[in-house]
């Protein structure tokens, strides 16, 4: 992650911002494929089906604030512009896991959780140990400069997502705290990621006993689980994988339009102060190197690794029944 401040505004980005192998180019039409490429009949069918009978669009909100350079202007500080997410029918309150792997990098996994008011972020390692939090408008992250302790910022915005970029043709990942007023906001667009494997795939499949499509394309390959046959939910999905050579993407635990939603809540500094632990106001000589992405052999203290057990025990106490 990277963080930069302009007029005493601070924003905190994955460094480098990752496309993941996602440049998905969409042409000729949503089941358009060349004469020559395995089609499967019925991966086709039934991907007609889910993109005509579900919402495979979750976004907490109309509009998302993206990043649209790392260096521009004579500042040399970031830019920032509205995307609108252009969806027919989306699904505003949900909670999911995703799970990003790269090549020599350690597993993070974000559960996301979101509804139109609010949105929560935790950054966990694969063992469920936490190592950043964000909800609304604060962030805490365990702290790497001093092991045991915990360092926050509270005043900012979480925005999380996965989405069409704003050219419409590439697929965008951007996770962030901005400081900002905006609303937090959470967008998962599996219908442009899916739509856009399939418009370029050079073969299809479906296995009937694990309700798994496959599609494979030049550069990458999406396996999508669909739900239960006889499931009513929205989605229609339980689980989606998304891998090319440099990255996977792997989504699951989807949870719609539950109330309350699992993993939705809001913390404080004043939640911070009872877990009895050193706290540290993130301040701007920092920002050069701080990660929110899970950093090589976290935890890397027994000190770190108790701050990240009471780290959990916040996150318990805040979990619905």
């Amino acid at each position: 992650m990277f963080i930069c401040a302009q007029n005493d505004t601070y924003v905190f980005a994955m460094k480098p911002k990752l496309h993941l192998c996602l440049a998905l180019v969409l042409s000729g039409g949503l089941i358009n494929c060349p004469a020559d490429t395995d089609t499967s009949a019925d991966a086709t069918n039934i991907l007609r089906n889910l993109f005509t009978n579900k919402t495979l669009v979750l976004s907490s909100r109309q509009k998302f604030i993206i990043q649209t350079s790392q260096n521009q202007g004579p500042s040399g500080w970031p830019t920032f512009a509205n995307v609108d997410i252009v969806a027919p029918k989306m699904i505003r309150q949900f909670g999911f896991k995703a799970e990003l792997s790269r090549p020599d990098h350690p597993t993070t996994v974000m559960r996301v959780a979101a509804n139109e008011n609010h949105t929560t972020v935790l950054i966990e390692t694969s063992e469920g140990q936490p190592y950043c939090l964000m909800a609304d408008h604060f962030l805490v992250i365990c702290d790497s400069d001093n092991p045991g302790g915990l360092a926050y910022c509270d005043g900012g915005t979480v925005l999380w997502g996965l989405f069409q970029s704003m050219d419409r043709t590439n697929t965008s990942f951007q996770m962030m705290f901005v400081a900002t007023n905006v609303p937090p906001a959470a967008i998962l667009d599996l219908s442009f990621v899916i739509k856009g494997a399939f418009a370029e795939m050079t073969n299809a499949s479906y296995q009937a006993g694990s309700r798994t499509i496959r599609i494979q394309t030049k550069w990458s390959s999406r396996e999508i689980e669909l739900s239960d046959a006889n499931s009513h939910d929205l989605l229609g999905v339980k689980e989606v994988k998304i891998h090319g050579d440099t990255a996977a993407f792997d989504f699951s635990d989807f949870r719609i339009d539950t109330t309350p939603i699992k993993g939705l809540f809001q913390f404080s500094k004043h939640d911070l102060q009872k877990l009895n632990l050193p706290l540290r106001a993130l301040n701007s000589s920092e920002f050069g190197h701080l990660e929110i992405s899970i950093p090589e052999g976290f935890p890397d203290t027994e000190a770190t690794k108790a701050a990240a057990e009471k780290l959990q025990s916040l996150i318990a106490s805040h979990q619905p029944e």
